[in-house]
């Protein structure tokens, strides 16, 4: 029953793993096996962990890690203490994170398992990175790259160079120095193409599209941001594909502004070219208010030139786009 459960959990069938794992934990309690018993628990904890379930979570980790250190099986108490750790980072509980961290780190080098230390030594790194320490955080997560690579494991690996890459990103971004950070991600986005991960290359790409728009190198953004939009659809990633469209639309924004100035300066020819790109953009990601808005400022270019019957067709169909969408402010065209 327990290995039925670690299959379904593997499997990302939830149910049917705690239903397994909860049937052989009582199993274990009635012939009195408290190692098995422990196991169940703790793999019900992880469950829990993974589905963002932390009250009970932590109520079967340290039930487990009791169990774990009365017959001194000291890995399984380890690994709850970490799992504790990642509890506590996940709600920004850092103090509380930081003190079960350390500790299972030790447990870990004590009983030479290099794999659980330096999976700790990842996660203080990104509670550094979290709270802004980035000295503290690149020093961390610098050696846990270099122990992840010695040991092999190269979705260890791949996660230190994207959490690096994240950092430049915010240290380089006043400094306007983008270099290792783009080189970082690149180099992760590959480590998880060529281990299967979508999730964690898919991330890499929302971030380098995230870079190149806050170089104003939009084409290049707008190429990077649409496939990870693709991607995070493909996935079923809903608020990714959520967070890809909103910076798509500020950079299609950003043009129709320049569309808007040129509008001012009664530069009309040029303000239409940038309003009909956006408009067109707009359209491709669906973001109907945009290519609404695109829609009455070219109206309104008709308008100025007294060029009446087109002014009257782009704020109709302006006007009828805003009622779609509820938009009461810019249907009164």
């Amino acid at each position: 029953l327990q290995r039925l459960g670690d299959i379904h959990y593997m499997q990302s069938e939830y149910s049917q793993a705690t239903e397994k794992l909860t049937n052989a934990q009582s199993e274990f309690e009635n012939i009195g096996d408290r190692r098995g018993t422990a196991q169940c628990l703790q793999s019900l904890g992880y469950i829990h962990y993974l589905q963002s379930e932390y009250p009970q979570a932590t109520e079967k980790l340290i039930n487990a890690q009791t169990e774990f250190e009365k017959i001194e099986f000291r890995l399984g108490a380890a690994q709850c203490l970490q799992i504790l750790g990642d509890i506590h980072r996940m709600q920004d509980e850092y103090p509380q994170a930081i003190a079960k961290l350390k500790n299972a780190q030790t447990e870990f080098d004590k009983i030479g398992n290099k794999l659980g230390a330096v999976q700790c030594l990842q996660s203080l790194g990104d509670i550094h990175r979290m709270q802004d320490e980035y000295p503290q955080a690149v020093e961390k997560l610098t050696n846990a790259q270099t122990e992840f690579e010695k040991i092999g494991n190269r979705l260890g690996t791949a996660q230190c160079l994207n959490s690096l890459g994240d950092i430049r990103q915010e240290i380089y971004y006043m400094q306007h120095q983008y270099i290792q950070a783009l080189e970082n991600l690149t180099n992760a986005q590959t480590e998880f193409e060529m281990i299967g991960d979508r999730q964690g290359a898919v991330r890499c790409q929302q971030t380098l599209g995230n870079i190149h728009r806050m170089q104003n190198e939009y084409p290049h953004a707008i190429e990077k941001l649409t496939i990870a939009r693709i991607e995070f659809q493909m996935i079923g990633d809903r608020r990714g594909a959520a967070q890809c469209l909103q910076r798509l639309g500020d950079i299609h924004y950003m043009q129709s502004d320049l569309g808007y100035i040129h509008y001012l300066q009664s530069e009309y020819p040029q303000a239409t070219e940038k309003l009909i790109n956006a408009q067109t953009e707009f359209e491709k990601i669906e973001f109907r208010l945009g290519a609404a808005q695109c829609l009455q400022i070219l109206g309104d270019i008709h308008c100025m030139q007294d060029e009446y019957p087109q002014a009257i067709a782009k704020l109709k169909n302006a006007q009828t786009e805003f009622d779609k969408i509820g938009n009461k402010l810019g249907a009164v065209c």
